[in-house]
């Protein structure tokens, strides 16, 4: 029954993405014609006149090839290692232009990218404008394509405010409106198949706006319904303050920081590794959450939970079929009351592949008591997380990666709340989750840059983006545990360093890791298909 489950299982997830393809290819032929014609007025309008050739689908310029005309891609990338006489125009792709490239006229990428590589030339304009400011029911976003000429850069572009708040770049349809939908697998739950309607906060939305949120799924192994059932209302809006609640029985992790869950589910499905720990959480919550600005938001949260304890209920993967799932640890069981108090700062312009910079979360929960007031329950500890990264560009070639997570508690903090390091996300070159404590300290680094910086034109070589990563940190027991600032039994000395390179793509969501610890030990050699942070 598991293997019929799974497998068709298999079957939706790619005909999901085989359909989301195709739809795609539906509405660009709907929309292009008009999208077309403003682009020709509004760029192509050459009061010399030039011949305008079209293209659909991918193509590439070959080196010293000359075309003497303007050239119009529609539904596909345009890699340019030749010389065009006029202009070049991608609609709905990206445009690269390689070193040996030359263009007389300008770069237009209408709802894509421009990616344009050292020596390359750009006699006009590098451009990067949304299909919604060419409409003419959108005529307010006529004026704001975003310009940049000769030593523009995909980087550079993509910091610029306006790019982040002003002109959308989102695709008709795409993957992402499947997200409702919620598609798992995992050694505790088996096959899950659910729906979600995602929380969400809109800046400026309307005085007393009610947004429901809330899931509902099925796991087919452990044979339960795990839902939640809640609602947001917005107050105040000139001051951008959420109240909201939820009532839920679900399946949880503290785990969500090291891979995402499609992740996940993939390493489980195939090769039989799963990355969460579970445990039952049943109870409610309240919450009132402030948004300062579009890039800030404080938010406050009681909660009044049930934990309970999950068990492997399913053994299946399409490969390694004779190991076993780790078994899913043991919690401390029991009634939680609690606040949780948690700020957050993003000021990066996309939070998938982050180009510069910064991210701060930060977060403060208090079960048992607060401020010398009895919230009662079965366990009485605080626990404080603080996770700052800064993504910096050093060149339209180069980027430096930082992120420092530190960790600290008060009392006797359950076993579902340690912190755990080791392995994926964390240090590459140790164990899975091979340190453990009610401390932590973590801090990883990575320089990123272009193949096509290293490589050009050197075969393959400069389609990828080449990682040189270190990290360290520890996790370890305090022997004073009445107060979070106490980080004895810790010496720099004792923390667990790794080094490594890695070969990704050029969003660096898919990569390959070799990591090697330095007390010694040897070569890890890990398969992502997500950014390590």
């Amino acid at each position: 029954m598991m293997k019929l489950i799974t497998g068709l299982m298999t079957v939706i997830l790619f005909a999901t993405l085989f359909t989301a393809n195709l739809f795609s290819q539906l509405d660009l032929d709907r929309i292009d014609q008009e999208t077309l014609d403003r682009v020709k007025e509004k760029y192509l309008n050459d009061p010399h006149w030039m011949e305008i050739k079209y293209f659909s689908g991918n193509k590439v310029i070959k080196k010293r090839e000359k075309l003497p005309y303007h050239v119009v891609v529609v539904g596909g990338d345009l890699t340019i290692r030749g010389e065009i006489e006029g202009s070049a125009v991608v609609l709905f792709g990206n445009v690269r232009v390689k070193s040996s490239g030359y263009v007389n006229g300008d770069v237009i990428s209408v709802d894509g990218w421009v990616d344009q590589a050292r020596g390359a030339w750009v006699k006009g304009e590098a451009l990067e404008i949304s299909s919604r400011s060419l409409q003419r029911s959108y005529s307010r976003y006529s004026n704001r394509e975003i310009r940049r000429t000769r030593h523009y850069s995909r980087s550079s572009f993509r910091r610029d405010s306006r790019y982040r708040h002003g002109v959308s770049f989102q695709n008709y349809w795409s993957v992402d409106d499947l997200d409702n939908f919620l598609l798992r697998y995992n050694r505790v739950e088996g096959g899950f198949i659910g729906f979600r309607e995602p929380r969400e906060h809109y800046h400026n939305w309307r005085m007393g706006h009610l947004r429901p949120f809330g899931e509902i799924g099925y796991g087919f192994e452990n044979k339960d319904l795990r839902y939640q059932i809640g609602g947001q209302l917005s107050t105040l809006s000139s001051l951008n303050l959420f109240l909201g609640g939820e009532y839920h029985d679900f399946t949880d992790t503290q785990d969500a920081w090291l891979v995402s869950e499609s992740e996940n589910s993939v390493n489980a499905l195939f090769v039989k590794k799963d990355f969460f720990d579970y445990y039952r959480r049943n109870g409610f919550s309240f919450f009132a959450v402030q948004e300062l600005t579009r890039d800030f938001k404080i938010k406050v949260e009681y909660r009044n939970d049930d934990y309970s304890n999950m068990f492997n209920t399913s053994n299946w993967s399409l490969f390694r079929g004779r190991h076993d799932f780790r078994l899913n640890p043991l919690i401390d069981e029991g009634n939680m009351r609690s606040l949780s108090i948690s700020i957050n700062l993003d000021t990066r312009y996309d939070a998938r592949t982050p180009e510069s910079g910064w991210y701060l979360n930060g977060t403060a929960e208090f079960a048992g008591q607060f401020a010398g007031q009895e919230l009662n329950g079965d366990f009485n500890f605080d626990r404080y997380i603080i996770d700052l990264r800064r993504y910096q560009s050093l060149s339209y070639s180069e980027n430096l990666d930082l992120r420092v997570r530190v960790g600290s508690s008060r009392g006797n903090i359950p076993q579902q709340f340690l912190f755990d390091l080791g392995g994926v996300s964390t240090l590459p070159g140790y164990n899975f989750k091979e340190f453990t404590g009610d401390r932590m300290v973590l801090f990883n680094s990575e320089y990123r840059t272009d193949g096509e910086w290293l490589f050009d034109d050197i075969w393959f070589l400069d389609h990828f983006h080449y990682i040189l990563f270190a990290n360290t940190g520890l996790a370890w027991f305090a022997q004073d545990t009445s107060s979070p600032f106490n980080f004895d039994n810790f010496e720099l000395s004792d923390l667990k360093t790794d080094i490594g390179i890695a070969v990704a793509n050029r969003d660096g969501n898919v990569r390959v890791n070799f990591a090697r610890r330095l007390d010694g030990g040897g070569l890890n050699v890990s398969f992502r298909i997500h950014r390590h942070f």
